[in-house]
């Protein structure tokens, strides 16, 4: 009996951490879709801005499809806002702030 009451109690304990792991995967996708669509934004901006300066294009990473999966697209997310500071001057025109 002492058994079986262990290993309910485990199962449970099992239970609420694969909804606890659900709550998170569910958290991570809401979140990376924010991340995704005000990216997207800022990005057709920049493309739009930066149009006919290959360098820039290049460096931003404007060109070329965007990655799918999370660790791709978070590296290429990572690139271009760490460097459109450098055109910030640039991109402002197109109602991009630095706040954004």
């Amino acid at each position: 009996m002492a058994l079986r009451n262990e290993l309910r109690l485990l199962y449970l304990a099992q239970q609420n951490k694969y909804s606890l792991q659900y709550d998170s995967t569910d958290d991570l996708y809401s979140q990376r879709q924010k991340v995704e669509v005000l990216y997207k934004k800022h990005l057709k901006k920049a493309r739009l801005a930066f149009e006919d300066k290959r360098g820039a294009r290049a460096e931003l990473q404007l060109n070329g499809k965007r990655k799918t999966d999370t660790v791709g697209l978070m590296e290429q997310i990572y690139v271009f806002y760490s460097k459109i500071g450098a055109y910030i001057d640039e991109i402002t025109l197109y109602n991009v702030t630095r706040e954004d």
